[in-house]
């Protein structure tokens, strides 16, 4: 009842400004617009690109947390975001051009001190469930609630106001500026519902309901792999998805072992056999053989994952 109350209120009030929104499909505060509102994609996207491959990345962290949550003390995966729509993408080719991804229309009113956001009617997360603004005035009220949203946003956010499911109102506290839309590209927009018996601020290893190109489809503590949603509900957006998996890989623990061999040894604390050796193949992997002083001894595998296993010093 009482968001019914407060979804209603908002609607007078929508209805009764002066102004009624008018929408387009980007927004620039510095230059005109270089695609026009029936464009299909990037000029620098090739929609006739085959689709398909794998593409193995690096990852400078071990896979930690999946809660998406920024300035946390343990570090998100890397390549997360791509799991995520966000409201507005920024084009490569323009100087600030900014388009509608999970919004399909922006506009801002004259005093420059609202803007408004309407959602795609098809924006969906991938277990079906509609994108709508409770899912925004959440995301946004769990950003205020800790210390990046406190520094980022509440300096120039005065409040966000549900019109309706789609529409949304962000009122400024002075006038919106090109880096305040920009800031907004990275806005993460949360499912509510999918929340709604979780923490959301606790680390996890749970993958949780996206919205973006990609989903998470395996992973362990060194690496995880995104594939992706080939029935995603943006297929015609700008940006367009064609790989069909992106891994992430973490050399942390090899690099780690291969660097206390390499201490090991100049401090005369491992004894090397005559033809060990500290290498690093094509592959990019190192191999070595070392042993400590009496104490204890490892053996530097293949994998990462072999080589972390057999740490036992």
């Amino acid at each position: 009842m009482r968001f019914a109350a407060l979804a209603m209120a908002s609607l007078c009030a929508f209805a009764a400004w002066p102004e009624q929104p008018a929408y387009q499909h980007g927004i620039s505060l510095l230059h005109e617009l270089k695609y026009p509102a029936d464009f299909e994609h990037f000029d620098y996207a090739n929609p006739d690109a085959p689709k398909g491959g794998r593409v193995v990345l690096s990852a400078t962290a071990p896979i930690h947390n999946f809660s998406g949550v920024r300035g946390g003390q343990v570090p998100n995966a890397m390549g997360l975001g791509r799991t995520l729509d966000r409201l507005l993408i920024r084009s490569a080719d323009e100087l600030s051009g900014l388009y509608g991804q999970l919004v399909d229309g922006v506009a801002l009113s004259a005093d420059r001190r609202r803007l408004f956001l309407r959602l795609h009617a098809d924006a969906r997360w991938h277990d079906g469930v509609p994108v709508t603004t409770n899912d925004m005035l959440f995301s946004y009220r769990e950003l205020l609630a800790m210390v990046f949203g406190k520094v980022y946003l509440e300096p120039w956010i005065e409040s966000l106001e549900i019109v309706n499911d789609r529409e949304l109102a962000v009122h400024h506290r002075q006038a919106f500026t090109n880096a305040n839309l920009v800031a907004l590209t990275w806005f993460p927009v949360r499912p509510a519902h999918y929340y709604a018996a979780r923490d959301p601020r606790e680390d996890t290893l749970v993958p949780p309901v996206g919205s973006g190109p990609y989903r998470i489809a395996d992973f362990d503590g060194d690496y995880v792999v995104y594939r992706r949603v080939h029935d995603y509900w943006g297929p015609r957006t700008p940006d367009l998805p064609r790989l069909d998996c992106r891994r992430r890989k973490s050399w942390r623990c090899w690099n780690r072992i291969a660097t206390v061999c390499r201490t090991g040894y100049s401090k005369s604390r491992c004894d090397f056999p005559e033809r060990a050796t500290i290498a690093r193949p094509s592959n990019g992997l190192a191999a070595c053989w070392p042993k400590r002083a009496g104490r204890c001894s490892a053996a530097c595998w293949s994998t990462p994952r072999e080589a972390a296993s057999c740490w036992s010093c």
